[in-house]
């Protein structure tokens, strides 16, 4: 399981390796090399308080450029969740890396919501052990549950066929891995509140928090939150999308692959859709498309946020703080069982005139 990156030197021939950092503990690293690669530039990136180091190759010595010891006294004083890596099997006989962010005080006795976070693109990884305070720890220390976050197949480095089944076929083998492992989490982990589950992702990420909702139909994730997602890849980029899905004459599954059966989604409790009109990567022509489906199905189990002008990166006009503070509020009332009372959301008799 790759959870850790270390740096080794070879001679050109494959003889004489070595390896430049500790291989005793788990870390992850960085580096950049001077012209004529004699010094080195180390970067520790994780998952400790991050360092960095000059090394000269040739004199075997070394420096240490940054410490960021003040970094690492500021975060004695604060509480922070426990995260754990490891390898789990699937039910589909698919090994897969995850990383499981657990609540403060976690009692294995209590009940917890389940969060997972996904990106899953190709070649895509998520579970590293790196340094970081991220919104998953976010999620776990103040709305007190588990996030897990699982690359599944189609993500790289566990090899070409992991990596390459998702050919021509997106978003199909990548959801089938996180039903399966929230699954797992449900079934096999006494801890966890199987009536409070929820999926989310941001680009990638929105496009599988979509398909998974889809396919899942509200079985095992009962909520979600998809943030500038792909809803049809006849609407991507034709360079990203060709190299994954090849061309839409060459491949009739386009359509399996885009966001698709939008009545699915009647049977997940609730789910949110945040876009900015100005994203540069994601159109924003994919939510309104999905928006449209489902007026034509009449689908109205969601919300939805739209930021004026935002790109992909959701930052123009406070939009950074307001779309994270959205996904934290939104998930808080899921949590709660706010949405669970369908009575609130109600809509009209069709027969009724609201304007006579």
């Amino acid at each position: 399981m790759l959870k850790s990156l270390h740096l080794f030197s070879v001679n050109l021939d494959g003889s004489g390796k070595q390896n430049i950092t500790n291989l005793d503990e788990s870390a992850w690293f960085e580096a950049s090399f001077s012209k004529g690669s004699r010094y080195l530039l180390l970067n520790y990136e994780g998952p400790d308080t991050p360092y960095q180091k000059l090394i000269d190759l040739h004199e075997s010595t070394e420096e240490t450029l940054v410490t960021n010891k003040k970094l690492a006294t500021h975060l004695e004083e604060y509480d922070l969740p426990e995260t754990r890596f490891g390898e789990v099997k699937l039910d589909n006989n698919v090994t897969v890396n995850f990383k499981e962010t657990l609540p403060l005080n976690f009692n294995p006795e209590k009940k917890y919501p389940l969060l997972f976070f996904v990106y899953g693109g190709p070649g895509s990884q998520l579970v590293e052990q790196r340094y970081s305070i991220s919104f998953s720890q976010v999620v776990a220390a103040e709305l007190d549950a588990v996030v897990v976050t699982v690359d599944g197949r189609g993500t790289g480095f566990k090899g070409k066929k992991f990596r390459n089944i998702v050919a021509e076929n997106l978003g199909h083998y990548e959801v089938l891995d996180q039903v399966a492992a929230a699954k797992l989490w449900i079934n096999y982990k006494t801890y966890i509140d199987s009536t409070r589950t929820a999926i989310w992702g941001w680009s990638y990420g929105g496009f599988m928090t979509l398909k998974t909702l889809e396919y899942d139909q509200g079985e095992t994730f009962k909520y979600g939150m998809s943030v500038a997602p792909v809803t049809n890849w006849l609407f991507y980029d034709s360079i990203y999308t060709e190299r994954y899905m090849n061309t839409p004459q060459a491949n009739p599954g386009y359509a399996n692959s885009s966001v698709q059966n939008v009545e699915n989604f009647k049977n997940a409790t609730r789910f949110l859709l945040m876009h900015g009109t100005g994203d540069d990567n994601v159109h924003f022509q994919n939510s309104l498309k999905f928006l449209d489906m489902l007026d034509l199905k009449g689908v109205e189990n969601y919300d939805l946020h739209i930021f004026p002008d935002s790109d992909h990166g959701i930052r123009y006009h406070n939009a950074g703080l307001i779309v994270y503070d959205k996904l934290f509020t939104w998930l808080k009332l899921a949590f709660s069982g706010f949405f669970e009372d369908q009575t609130i959301f109600e809509t009209f008799d069709e027969d009724l005139d609201l304007y006579g």
